[in-house]
């Protein structure tokens, strides 16, 4: 899924725009896996200069679902195109209109995908994943679960395992590129903040613990809680808290109330957002 992230380098940049200016929606590869996926990275890249600063990023979020719309609407309505194809195109640029602070038009793309695909799993997840009344969101109490605990001796991890403290959830599992990618950010920011009231609890959705357990004991030990929901994105937990992509950031306060979804949660953003909340 194509993700409004930080600072990119200049080769990239200059690639992805050759690729965006020769390749149109229109074109064969956008209505091809490939395309999308290419297309989607292209426009990111594209629109994420290096030198980027974090003032740039509303700038560049609304810049990016700007594109997104314009190459990646007309593919998902494309019924020359596979249907896997049109699918991820609209989850896509779901995902990219969710990033920006006015959230225009979601709704409506939400509304037209499952139109679309009314028995497809992926896109009836999206109204409770992205949508206006999404189950994740700031100002909302995060919901209650039960979910089996990794390390712990077989306990669960209940809201009540973090309660009293401002808690870092992260939704993640090894197969997942992106998530080891933050696990220096997440290390960083545990060591700096774990004595001022702060901890992470990292939910996996490998297919087993056997496998978190064996990251565990080589590079990244991940010193905090964990908890298994089961294998996969669509488990009865992950359902009904409305995650549908990993990784997943979820900020939550001391009472259990959602500070911030993803935004402000990923890379050097962690830090700073978790030291302008601890002043």
């Amino acid at each position: 899924m194509i993700e409004a992230v930080g600072v990119r380098d200049a080769w990239p940049v200059a690639e992805s725009r050759l690729l965006l200016a020769e390749n149109g929606p229109e074109s064969a590869i956008a209505r091809d896996r490939f395309g999308v996926s290419a297309i989607g990275r292209a426009i990111v890249f594209g629109e994420s200069p290096a030198g980027a600063t974090p003032e740039d990023s509303v700038r560049m979020r609304d810049r990016i679902a700007e594109r997104a719309r314009e190459y990646l609407l007309p593919v998902a309505r494309d019924v020359r195109a596979d249907s896997v194809v049109r699918k991820s195109a609209f989850i896509d640029l779901a995902f990219v209109t969710a990033a920006t602070k006015a959230r225009t038009g979601l709704d409506a793309v939400i509304a037209e995908a499952i139109a679309a695909f009314p028995t497809d799993p992926d896109l009836t997840r999206l109204p409770s994943a992205l949508g206006a009344q999404r189950t994740l969101r700031s100002g909302v109490a995060f919901p209650s679960f039960r979910l089996a605990a990794i390390g712990g001796g077989g306990a669960e991890i209940t809201n009540e395992s973090f309660r009293g403290k401002l808690t870092l959830i992260d939704f993640w599992a090894s197969w997942c590129e992106p998530c080891i990618e933050e696990m220096p950010v997440l290390h960083r920011a545990y060591e700096r903040f774990k004595g001022r009231g702060f901890t992470i609890l990292s939910v996996s959705s490998d297919e087993s613990v056997a496998k978190i357990d064996k990251l565990r004991l080589g590079k990244w030990p991940m010193p905090w809680l964990h908890a298994w929901s089961g294998t996969g994105l669509d488990t009865a937990p992950l359902k009904a808290m409305g995650v549908i992509g990993l990784p997943t950031a979820v900020l939550v306060d001391s009472t259990g109330t959602i500070i911030a979804v993803n935004t402000g949660l990923r890379g050097d953003a962690l830090q700073r957002t978790l030291a302008g909340l601890m002043r």
